[in-house]
């Protein structure tokens, strides 16, 4: 009986021990696992993506000649109808100011007829005897009457426009030079009118918590946009059916003031968001009519790549994109500068893709740095305008089927589409 004890204690150690062991060997195996793959990630060649803006002009949707001259005019369609709305307001303002006037005048009137009977009375009480007096009670004297003006409601109504102040003001067509009187075809942008849908108090869970409201207010204010020829001939038009728009006024208010508040000042708050609208509205006008006609200065960012590797030099492709973004930046204004940089970086890209081994990983070009300098080619091509080259380079990157790429090829194919119509 007296061993019993022994016998547990010693299988108890046993077993602890064992454990311990197995415990540190999962441990060792994890770490090596770790270990094998920061060696495997850390000597494997990468792509690595730089961001470097373009900076182009682009070029019209449609044909049109720069030597022409523009006019513009921005349309308001319902200006007539605002303007009769605008007119019967004030009719029934001038109204009320005529009544009030006509009331205060007769009450002036009474006033200095019960005036002159009051001195009358007053007078003749003075001159009476004392016992006369007795008999005619001392007047009193009459006050001023108090004329009330009848309230009007200030209800909004939208102001109208004077178009050719804001087409000089918001439509400047970039390229091309503008003139009233010798233009070669006309800029129109319609404003179809700001139109308020709904109003009404707003409440978040804190508000109510804490008392108080805003008033929100939904609003719409579509328009579109023509080019007409010489001959008032259609040659483009577009429409914005903008989505209705909601914004919050009069915020956090205490909620017995916010509906008065708003019956009180609604016309100046609708008309500055009605003003704010018709801004954006014009300059979105702006940007369409530029879009389609005009020749803008733009700024795009894409993505290029170069390669890293611990073991490994990449001297030449850091320098290549370093060409690259001197070539992007000076596309504008130094322009065959930028062109024999971007044509130096290809031929790098080139050199580089000579030495390629797309079936071996540990290759210096392998298939992950090559599908990422057949990007940069086709990249760079589109914007030179050779599009055969540019769908060389894309077609090699696509048959790479390198995983990581697969949206970047997408991105690709959209701009080379694009450069192709757009930069000039």
């Amino acid at each position: 009986m007296s061993l019993i004890p022994f016998v547990i204690g010693l299988l108890r150690a046993v077993f602890l021990k064992f454990n311990r062991t197995m415990i540190i060997s999962k441990k060792n195996i994890g770490i090596s696992l770790v270990s094998l793959l920061f060696a495997v990630s850390a000597f494997s060649q990468k792509q690595k993506a730089v961001e470097i803006q373009l900076n182009y002009i682009q070029s019209p949707s449609i044909e049109v000649d720069p030597n022409w001259k523009y006019s513009a005019i921005v349309i308001q369609k319902n200006k007539a109808e605002l303007l009769e709305k605008q007119a019967a307001y004030q009719a029934k303002v001038d109204k009320i100011e005529a009544e009030y006037e006509i009331a205060v005048e007769k009450a002036d009137q009474r006033h200095q007829d019960a005036l002159a009977s009051y001195q009358e009375t007053l007078t003749s009480r003075n001159e009476a005897s004392t016992a006369e007096k007795v008999l005619i009670s001392k007047p009193t004297e009459p006050t001023k009457p108090t004329v009330y003006k009848k309230k009007i409601t200030r209800y909004f109504i939208p102001e109208p426009l004077d178009g050719e102040y804001l087409a000089q003001q918001y439509l400047d067509l970039k390229g091309f030079s503008k003139s009233l009187d010798e233009a070669d075809f006309t800029l129109e942008v319609i404003l179809e009118g700001f139109t308020l849908i709904t109003s009404g108090k707003k409440q978040t869970d804190r508000q109510k918590e804490d008392g108080n409201a805003s008033w929100e207010i939904t609003y719409k204010n579509p328009f579109g946009i023509r080019v007409l020829d010489k001959s008032g001939n259609t040659i483009v038009a577009d429409n914005y059916n903008d989505q209705q728009q909601t914004v919050q006024v009069l915020n956090s208010m205490k909620t017995y003031e916010v509906s008065s508040k708003w019956k009180s000042e609604q016309a100046s708050l609708v008309g500055n968001i009605e003003g704010e609208s018709n801004k954006k509205a014009l300059l979105k006008a702006d940007s369409m009519l530029n879009d389609l006609v005009g020749f803008p200065y733009r700024m795009k960012t894409l993505e290029l790549y170069k390669a890293k590797h611990k073991r490994m030099d990449y001297t030449e492709l850091d320098e290549a994109i370093a060409m690259v973004i001197r070539g992007f930046t000076g596309f504008v204004n130094d322009k065959d500068q930028a062109v024999k940089m971007l044509n130096d970086a290809s031929a790098i890209w080139t050199k580089e893709l000579a030495t390629k081994s797309v079936a071996d990983k540990s290759a210096r070009i392998n298939a992950v740095v090559a599908s990422a300098l057949y990007i940069n080619l086709a990249y760079v091509s589109a914007i030179l305008k050779d599009q055969e080259k540019a769908r060389t380079y894309f077609a090699e990157a696509k048959t790479l089927d390198v995983g990581r790429f697969d949206t970047k090829i997408s991105e690709l194919e959209e701009f080379m589409k694009y450069a192709n119509k757009q930069i000039k």
